[in-house]
């Protein structure tokens, strides 16, 4: 879960794929300029999950994250009218039901005795926002699927789930796409529960595959 506990995350490709929720479709080599919408986006039908295979066991599942993917906007507080900040999108109760931060104000407060996840943007509180500087992490997720190490660590009855239990063999291992294994490492850092740079993106590293370097 992510803010502090407070609101549940998207599952990972993995999860949504071995669930049945998703429909990978199948990529190689040869196939280049496709488009891959988020998984927020239900009116559309472009895929939202890639899988590259690369042996009858492994695989790369690719998917797109989007933090704010409706790009809405809110003041920073009550008392601040004037700084916008991404906002966290939610279905608001009816007239007269919804709580708001400040009477007057139309900055809704999620009550979670009263709201509901229903249409929520999952991955609003991934790593980035609220950082300083604020940084949206959205962009292409990679994932490494082994399934020799799931089969060998994992029954669907979860009464053994040990797929990640070995870092440097992970059964689901994200491609962090800032070349930092944050996840993978005992080492403490404010990106050791992931950060807003393991998404490949523009402006982030947009290239993922074999790299030459002259010299």
């Amino acid at each position: 879960w992510n803010a502090n506990g407070y609101v549940p995350a998207q599952l990972s490709a993995w999860s949504r794929y071995y669930l049945g929720w998703e429909e990978a479709v199948v990529i190689d080599e040869a196939t280049e300029n496709l488009s891959l919408n988020h998984f927020l986006d239900h009116q559309s039908t472009e895929p939202r999950l890639y899988k590259i295979p690369i042996s009858d066991m492994e695989y790369f599942l690719i998917e797109n994250r989007q933090q704010n993917p409706d790009g809405s906007m809110a003041p920073s507080s009550a008392d601040n009218l004037s700084e916008l900040w991404p906002s966290y999108s939610f279905k608001l109760l009816p007239d007269g039901e919804q709580d708001y931060y400040d009477e007057g104000q139309l900055i809704p407060y999620f009550n979670f005795s009263k709201n509901r996840y229903t249409g929520c943007e999952w991955d609003f509180f991934l790593p980035g926002y609220g950082l300083d500087p604020s940084t949206d992490g959205s962009g292409i997720l990679i994932w490494h699927i082994d399934e020799n190490v799931i089969a060998e660590k994992f029954t669907p009855n979860f009464d053994l789930n040990r797929v990640n239990s070995y870092a440097p063999h992970k059964g689901v291992d994200l491609e962090e796409a800032d070349g930092y294994q944050n996840l993978d490492t005992s080492v403490m850092s404010e990106y050791k529960y992931g950060g807003p740079y393991d998404s490949f993106r523009a402006g982030n590293n947009d290239y993922f595959g074999d790299s030459v370097h002259n010299g």
